[in-house]
C-alpha cells in the first residue's frame, strides 16, 4: 500500500475487529460445550445457551469477518477465486446450514466439531486422483 495514512487506518480497523472478535470468542468458548470440557459450568438451559451463542457469534461472523465477506464479493464479481472466497464460503455455509440441517452437539447446541464429524462420515463418491482405495 503506497499511502501510509491509509495503511495505518486499515491496520487500526483490523486490530479493533481482532480484539472485539477475541473477546466475543472467549465468551463463546466459555458458554459452549467446550467450556464444560474446561470445567466451567454455567447455569444456562440449552435454549438460553443456544440463543446466547447466536447473539455472540453473529457479530463475530458479520462485523469482524466483513473484510472476508466483502473481499469474496469483489472477487466473485470480478470472476476470480482467492482466499477471501474460501474463508467466506466456509464460514457462511456453516452459519446457514448447521442450524437448518439439524447438526447438533450432544447437549443440543450447534458446534463446528459435530459438523466436521458428520462431514467425515459422508461416503466418498470417487477417490481422489492417484489414491489407491
Amino acid at each position: 500500500m503506497s499511502d501510509p495514512v491509509m495503511a495505518a487506518s486499515m491496520e487500526a480497523v483490523i486490530r479493533t475487529r481482532f480484539w472485539v472478535s477475541l473477546a466475543l470468542s472467549t465468551l463463546v468458548v466459555l458458554i459452549s460445550p467446550m467450556g464444560v470440557m474446561l470445567g466451567i459450568r454455567l447455569p444456562f438451559s440449552p435454549a438460553v445457551r443456544s440463543w446466547t451463542l447466536l447473539i455472540l457469534t453473529t457479530p463475530i461472523v458479520f462485523w469482524c469477518g466483513w473484510i472476508f465477506i466483502a473481499g469474496a464479493y469483489r472477487s466473485l464479481v470480478s470472476r476470480k477465486l482467492d482466499t477471501s472466497v474460501l474463508i467466506a464460503v466456509g464460514v457462511l455455509a456453516y452459519c446457514d446450514l448447521a442450524p437448518s440441517c439439524g447438526w447438533r452437539g450432544r447437549d443440543g447446541t450447534n458446534n463446528a466439531l459435530s459438523l466436521s464429524v458428520e462431514v467425515e462420515k459422508l461416503p466418498c463418491r470417487k477417490p481422489p486422483c492417484g489414491s489407491k482405495r
